[in-house]
């Protein structure tokens, strides 16, 4: 009986490779919580209890284990510049109310997110996700990417409005960095120094202004050159692409930037399909380790040599699902996640 009670009082410690291994199983066979994650996965955590599983997650020892083994995965060579890259940010919260460890985003939300680079159309046997950053507490995605390593002369890196600063747009280019970033229309200014093309239709979208611009009001000391692409939205906003990029033709920035639409997808795949949005630990150190493993668990569902298709989020959710029918495990199943409680006030508001 006492060593049962001393087993309890000092759980012994859990290896980091073991808890890795667990929580890629947990992710895969979206296990409810830590209870059923200690129990089902003892071959790797050991003789332990979930409070033990609990003081696990956070340690640093074992965020900095799984950022290694990201680290050996073959990656996309750098300096191509025929890649597209789309880089956004991904916010991990959960309410307030639940005992937390995090710091607070809203007055009801806590927790941080995760900014990375997501390769589009990537080769075979790479990892075309890379975390750029694992932020704590509120952001704003044009400061949080300020300190990130873009490469210069390299790949084409697609983002969306958060990232538009003018600041940060003339240091890209003056860099050499190959951007293209859609711009926000409110307080938009800019002096349009030569059209390049005429107004004109390009697939769905009626270009309005195809020119090089100098952005940013007269006056201000920086003013970066720019290429400027306008054109309406059927919803009534205006997408507005602003590039480093001159000479390329309108059709083509229009159509890279419509593909930074997959890192979209590639969230949402996370948080509904894998079951990120289902979280076992409540602290900074736990939310950086489980959004780890996912990316993780991620890239070597990307590098199964029998695979088929390219390398997009569709062949992610192949894959798993192909792995859980291996296991048995057939549909996703997810209680007391976030998509569960959306459609609850989806089907209220119906009923309004």
């Amino acid at each position: 009986m006492w060593a049962e009670i001393e087993s309890r009082k000092y759980p012994r410690k859990i290896e980091a490779v073991g808890l890795i291994k667990a929580f890629m199983i947990a992710l895969v066979a979206q296990l409810p919580g830590l209870r059923a994650v200690a129990a089902r996965e003892r071959r790797y955590l050991g003789e332990c209890n979930h409070s033990a599983v609990s003081q696990a997650l956070p340690r640093r020892s074992s965020l900095a284990l799984v950022q290694a083994l990201l680290g050996l995965l073959p990656a996309p060579p750098p300096s191509k510049a025929a890649d597209l890259v789309a880089i956004d940010s991904m916010p991990v919260t959960l309410p307030a109310t639940l005992r937390h460890g995090c710091q607070a985003i809203t007055p009801t939300t806590v927790g941080g997110g995760a900014l990375w680079a997501f390769t589009l159309d990537a080769a075979r046997g790479v990892n075309p996700v890379r975390i750029l950053k694992v932020i704590e507490g509120a952001w704003h995605d044009s400061r949080a990417i300020r300190d990130a390593a873009l490469t210069a002369n390299g790949p084409v890196y697609l983002m969306d409005r958060g990232f538009y600063a003018i600041d940060l747009l003339a240091g890209w280019a003056r860099e050499g960095v190959r951007f293209i970033v859609r711009a926000k229309r409110t307080h938009l200014r800019y002096d349009v120094e030569r059209t390049v093309g005429p107004p004109r239709r390009i697939g769905k979208l009626r270009v309005t202004l195809d020119a090089v611009v100098r952005l940013g009001r007269a006056g201000r000391r920086a003013r970066p050159r720019l290429r400027m692409v306008r054109a309406p939205l059927p919803g009534g906003d205006e997408l507005i692409l602003v590039s480093g990029l001159l000479g390329r033709d309108a059709a083509w920035l229009l159509e890279a930037y419509r593909q930074r639409w997959e890192i979209e997808r590639f969230h949402f795949y996370l948080k509904e399909t894998l079951g990120l949005a289902h979280l076992y630990s409540f602290k900074a150190g736990g939310l950086a380790f489980l959004v780890h493993v996912a990316v993780l668990l991620c890239a070597l569902l990307l590098l199964d040599p029998e695979a088929q298709g390219a390398l997009t989020v569709d062949r992610l959710r192949d894959t798993l699902m192909r792995l859980r029918e291996t296991l048995g495990l057939y549909g996703f199943w997810r209680p007391n996640t976030i998509r569960k409680g959306q459609t609850r006030h989806r089907k209220k508001r119906k009923n309004l």
